[in-house]
């Protein structure tokens, strides 16, 4: 993958020779005019925080639900889902091509007596008007192969006529049947006209007591929808008086609604019925194309809350189509999928002023009920999107067997990882580690989740050098660095800001052979401790120090050298640093999984040598230990890194003096190490190995000084990444992972090479020019090049 190279050559020798222009203007002793140095903490916390995801993603369901066809194409079985719909209509031609492998098979369920009859269909006279072309379009609207809203439902079709023809009369046995078939939803778009209340309301066929009694027991054990048009009288309905209201959470009553987004005047309406408003729904009053009893290929057009019904049953189908798990997973629970799907339906309903143009949305509710059917916003999610790490997901997104105070399901919009240097400034394994994971909302339905825009480097180039040039300027001064010889043996050393500010410190004592020292430096500082070019006081724009304490506050360590013989002496390190605020609590919420403390200690043992009067060597061990990161990377959410890091090094160094005034120093390391996850998807990082490599070459004179430099800054050369990634989840919850292996490590390989000169007529003055060319900046194989440069003056008066 092509990455994005920043170019930085026409910027930076702006930046640093105007920022050198300003510090002229003052009663200052250099260029640098930042509070804290240049330091580190605030830059970086301004650049993490620019390059955090602004935007949520959208979110779309892991699964695709049966689109319809454009054309009638070959037909994969595969792609029926298990989801049926049954349709009590008058007779309905099964030999439509839009039907083709969409309905259930005659004797699956299905009593002889009110499967449909082809050969009736045939013999209609649609031209006399005796036969209404009714029930094909219907089933069509709903699971019509090209013309149907969910392409992923079957269809099981029940004469609405007895066997004497009567209209009507076979409607309750065809819910039954409907029921008893396993079907989810039940459509009635046609059925006998309705009764009135005592108040003189026209009562559906649904509603009535009667047939309340007669198929309750099965609507309501069988856990089945019934979807039924309300009419087209254009007069207020009611519910009725059901007394069963587990009965009527079963129960959806389907207005239309016309083009401007208002109730057609020959819809049926809820009123001030607040029962009838929770169980009403709308959807378009006109339908478009639809397929036609008339012939196998035949299309229609045709109005009314019958096309209405239809969408509706359509739109709870598509629900269950691609959540067929909804409500079913806690044991006990009586509210399975179809009632789910439906209230989710009715919920997402848009009354809204703007989509329907009704002054209030009491006014709405009277006319439209709940609203305009919204599969988009039903099918969004409800709450946060969160990724399961461990455990099976529950209803409300998270896991049922998290530890306590332990979070194990994280908010993907807290789900971020920031890629040091170190790794090329990203990782490239993260399209195969997290390609298809999902994440699941507050009703346990899952969601392709897409990290591949959470993964970024934390340190663009540009803003690297802005803040080395930041504390090159002040390192580059008169006045800032001060040595102070307290007794024989003991001194101080300590560079400020021009306000006062300590840059870095060290305090030395050296007695009797040994040498005791205590550091510290502000991040984004060289280490004083550094012996490369310790020989001369020249500023250099380049760092070896690692970068990854720049993110740091302030660092403090101590160090002490032993003498064993003339030739040999061991010496041991530690030091620690903090970053007290992290930089992404500006955008990530207080608990989340990761948002905590970064903190680095580094602790050496090293044995040297003093070959002969001119060579020095060095071979030492130590550890790494980072708290909440690894090599300054951060992992927040799912991609948490886990709470500790360690990283074993083995360092060789040697300073030859090739005369008083010329010195050569030269460090490698080389680290190995592994990661054990956090409580997100990233397991563990095995095997991870690292290099750095300096080669410093200092010439000190009375006034003058260059020094010139050759540094590789660490980088990763290998190492393998463990993940355990949420890919969906069964019907009873349990998360379905899967388990991905990843190798890691840069191909590049970053080298700064830079010339430095320094000229200091007399104490209260000095000229500085750098010139640094950076070669595959950022570890990045495929960067160009990049130049940087700086010149400096100044002076104290």
């Amino acid at each position: 993958m092509e990455k994005e190279i920043y170019r930085t050559q026409p910027t930076l020798m702006a930046v640093a020779v105007s920022t050198a222009i300003l510090a002229l203007s003052g009663c200052a002793s250099s260029g640098g005019s930042s509070s804290n140095g240049g330091g580190g903490n605030d830059d970086q916390g301004d650049e993490v925080g620019e390059q955090w995801p602004a935007e949520p993603q959208g979110f779309v369901a892991s699964r695709d639900f049966g689109d319809v066809d454009e054309e009638y194409d070959d037909l994969d079985e595969e792609d029926v889902a298990d989801v049926q719909v049954t349709v009590v209509d008058d007779y309905i031609r099964k030999s439509h091509k839009d039907f083709e492998g969409q309905l259930v098979e005659e004797g699956d369920g299905n009593p002889d007596h009110i499967v449909q009859d082809d050969d009736a269909v045939s013999d209609w006279d649609f031209v006399d008007g005796d036969a209404y072309d009714h029930g094909t379009p219907v089933a069509s609207l709903i699971a019509g192969r090209k013309y149907g809203v969910s392409g992923d439902a079957t269809l099981h079709l029940v004469d609405r006529y007895d066997e004497e023809g009567q209209l009507g009369r076979n409607v309750r046995g065809g819910i039954k049947a409907g029921a008893e078939a396993g079907s989810d939803v039940i459509n009635v778009s046609f059925g006998p006209a309705p009764d009135a209340d005592e108040d003189g309301n026209p009562v559906g066929p649904l509603d009535k007591g009667v047939l309340a009694d007669r198929v309750a027991d099965d609507v309501i054990e069988n856990d089945v929808v019934v979807v039924e048009s309300a009419g087209n009288a254009g007069i207020q309905r009611k519910i009725g008086d059901l007394e069963d209201e587990e009965l009527l959470n079963h129960i959806v009553l389907v207005g239309g609604v016309g083009y401007d987004g208002q109730r057609h005047p020959q819809s049926n309406y809820p009123g001030d019925d607040e029962r009838t408003q929770d169980r009403w729904i709308v959807a378009d009053y006109h339908a478009g194309e639809a397929a036609s009893g008339r012939g196998d290929e035949g299309t229609t057009r045709f109005s009314g809350t019958s096309v209405a019904a239809p969408v509706i049953s359509g739109k709870i189908a598509t629900l269950i189509s691609v959540w067929p798990h909804l409500g079913v997973e806690e044991e006990g629970d009586d509210h399975a999928t179809p009632l789910l799907a439906a209230q989710r339906l009715l919920d997402t309903a848009d009354c809204s002023e703007g989509s329907t143009g009704y002054e209030s949305e009491t006014k709405c509710n009277e006319e439209l009920g709940q609203g305009i059917a919204d599969l988009e916003a039903a099918m969004a999610p409800e709450g946060e999107v969160k990724i399961v790490a461990a455990g099976a997901v529950e209803s409300d997104g998270a896991s049922d067997d998290a530890d306590e105070g332990t979070a194990q399901a994280q908010s993907v919009t807290d789900t971020y990882a920031s890629w040091s240097h170190a790794f090329g400034n990203g990782l490239p394994a993260d399209s195969e580690l997290f390609e298809g994971a999902v994440g699941f909302d507050e009703l346990g339905r899952d969601y392709a989740v897409d990290l591949s825009g959470a993964h970024r480097g934390n340190s663009l180039q540009a803003d690297v050098m802005r803040q080395r040039m930041q504390s090159h300027l002040s390192n580059a001064g008169v006045g800032g660095g001060e040595m102070v010889e307290i007794a024989e043996g003991i001194r101080m050393d300590a560079r400020h800001t021009d306000s006062g500010e300590l840059l870095t410190g060290r305090f030395d004592m050296d007695f009797g052979g040994t040498r005791v020292s205590a550091f510290g430096f502000q991040g984004g500082e060289e280490n004083p401790m550094e012996t490369v070019l310790e020989g001369v006081d020249t500023a250099m724009l380049s760092s070896t120090t690692p970068q990854f304490t720049h993110s740091l506050d302030d660092v403090a360590g101590v160090t002490a050298e032993v003498g064993l013989t003339e030739m040999f002496s061991v010496s041991a390190e530690y030091w620690s640093g903090r970053s007290d605020e992290d930089p992404a609590e500006r955008v990530l919420s207080e608990d989340t999984v990761g948002l905590s403390d970064y903190g680095v200690d580094r602790q050496d043992i090293a044995l040297h040598m003093q070959a002969t009067d001119e060579l020095r060597l060095s071979l030492g061990q130590g550890m790494l230990r980072e708290d909440n990161g690894m090599l300054g990377s951060r992992g927040y959410g799912a991609l948490n890194l886990g709470d500790e890091h360690e990283l074993h090094v083995t360092s060789l160094g040697a300073e030859y003096a090739v005369s008083d005034r010329l010195s050569v120093t030269g460090q490698y390391e080389y680290g190995q190490g592994r990661m054990d996850g956090g409580a997100g998807m990233i397991r563990s990082i095995d095997n991870l190995r690292t290099e750095q490599a300096t080669l410093g070459v200092a010439w000190d004179g009375d006034d003058h000084q260059v020094a010139f430099m050759a540094n590789q800054p660490m980088r990763v050369t290998g190492g393998e990444i463990q993940a355990s990634v949420p890919v969906g989840r069964t019907v009873d919850g349990e998360v379905v992972r899967e388990d991905r292996t990843a190798s890691i490590g840069t191909e590049g390989r970053q080298m700064d090479i830079e010339l430095g000169y320094s000229f200091m007529p007399d104490r209260d003055s000095r000229f500085n020019a750098n010139l640094l060319y950076m070669d595959q900046p950022n570890h990045d194989p495929n960067a160009s090049g990049e130049w940087a440069g700086a010149v400096t003056y100044a002076v104290r008066f």
